[in-house]
């Protein structure tokens, strides 16, 4: 749902292109996926810190 919501590529690239500008062209993309989860990851740990739930 946060999907809807959050433009997480957008948000990947805000924050890790310096990343995918450090490593060669053929593994920038894995780098880039892994920070694509982390990104997304970090913002459900934050979440689930505060206890934000969606209750269904």
């Amino acid at each position: 749902m946060a999907k809807v919501f959050i433009d997480w590529s957008y948000a990947t690239n805000a924050f890790f292109e310096w990343v995918e500008q450090l490593v060669e062209d053929p593994l920038n993309v894995v780098v880039m996926v892994f920070c694509y989860v982390g990104v997304q990851w970090a913002f459900l740990y934050i979440l689930y810190k505060q206890k934000l739930f969606l209750k269904v």
